[in-house]
């Protein structure tokens, strides 16, 4: 018995989640066997026990839920649903928890629960009564003014080389001259000679926050012509979808740059019918048809101009835009599906609530927002 309970807990995942929902949690499970492979569509009875005090202490709570794996080799419980009188009355503000699972009757261990209980005894503590408005304040003495800060970097200077007929034969970064034959104003930006104006025509800088190419620049490069856009609306519906419906094996969609490639390689997979990607890939706007989901960096240049795209999508008074959702709540708690696979069973999606990517199993919903490039 020792040895098959060590096997079965090195095979299960385990995700536990805070529900909006009173009085309960989830607890999410993926069932494998010793050998690593998915225990699917099997009846499972899977027993939960809460001690208070520590793992030897006094069992407040005892729940049972017979349940079936998905295809996938998930289960889902919903702790507290079957006993609603027990969880109920247990004090979450009287000390420290413990939860203990056993699963067709093997135990699989005893943790401590940290912040479940706490959300929980938020939910029935209640406030106290408000209190009369206090007079104002004195106003405090300004403090001292704060030490100056650092110079900052030194803008890029043009090193103007003056108007002639023809390129220079071996120009350095930020070289600039007029031609006198196009009528037109170069730089070098290292690899190739970008034009800066042109005789009777303005050019064109793109800007973060720009309503353009379909949807709202998010990121340009330093030449003001050439950045990402994201589209104006997220295209799961707002209750998230699965990052591809082919569980494993891997896509090869595994760049962390280009979310245009992983795309394809997604879409291309055998067996392959619908996804985050194909979302995005099928997604038309401002007549513009060559929309991706982009890549885990692509996604962290996103957050990075969150302020800017809430700023205009917010209030542009149009319904149909709206800004991403980096709060953490129900039902994806502000996380978006990237393009980028992690092994051969899971996907990067990236966290806007904690500003970090992560990863988790393909079947897991969470929101998307196409983008393209120009």
């Amino acid at each position: 018995m020792k040895t098959s309970l060590f096997l079965f807990l090195f095979v299960i995942t385990t995700n536990l989640i805070y529900s909006q929902a009173p009085g309960q949690f989830k607890y999410q499970a993926v069932l494998r066997d010793a050998g690593g492979n998915i225990i699917a569509s099997q009846d499972k009875t899977v027993l939960i026990d809460i001690f208070e005090g520590g793992t030897s202490g006094t069992i407040v709570f005892t729940e049972s839920h017979d349940v079936t794996t998905t295809a996938q080799g998930i289960i889902n419980l919903n702790i507290g649903s079957k006993n609603t009188a027990g969880i109920a009355s247990i004090n979450w503000s009287s000390g420290t928890y413990y939860i203990r699972i056993t699963v067709g009757g093997i135990e699989m261990g005893t943790s401590q629960l940290l912040s479940v209980p706490y959300a929980l005894y938020a939910q029935t503590s209640g406030s106290g009564p408000k209190g009369d408005k206090g007079d104002p304040g004195t106003n405090g003495v300004d403090g001292l003014d704060g030490l100056p800060g650092k110079d900052g970097t030194n803008g890029i200077s043009i090193i103007w080389l003056g108007s002639l007929m023809s390129a220079p034969a071996s120009p350095v970064l930020n070289n600039g001259y007029y031609n006198t034959v196009d009528k037109k104003s170069y730089i070098w930006d290292g690899s190739v000679w970008q034009i800066i104006a042109q005789d009777g025509i303005i050019p064109i800088i793109h800007y973060v926050g720009e309503l353009f190419g379909g949807g709202i620049v998010y990121f340009v490069d330093k030449t003001g012509k050439h950045g990402l856009i994201a589209s104006l609306d997220d295209l799961d519906g707002g209750n998230g979808v699965a990052w591809s419906n082919v569980v494993s094996p891997a896509s090869g969609a595994q760049n962390f740059y280009d979310g245009a490639l992983n795309t394809m390689a997604i879409v291309n997979q055998p067996g392959h019918t619908n996804s985050a990607a194909n979302l995005c890939k099928n997604y038309t706007s401002g007549g513009f048809s060559d929309w991706y989901l982009p890549s885990t960096i692509e996604l962290r240049h996103m957050d990075e101009a969150l302020l800017s795209i809430y700023n205009v999508l917010a209030n542009d008074g149009d319904a149909n835009t709206n800004p991403l959702h980096p709060e953490f709540m129900s039902p994806t708690y502000g996380k978006y599906w990237s393009s980028t696979e992690y092994a051969n069973d899971g996907a990067w999606y990236y966290d806007f609530s904690y500003g970090k990517s992560e990863y988790f199993f393909r079947p897991s919903t969470y929101r998307v927002r196409a983008i393209r490039s120009f």
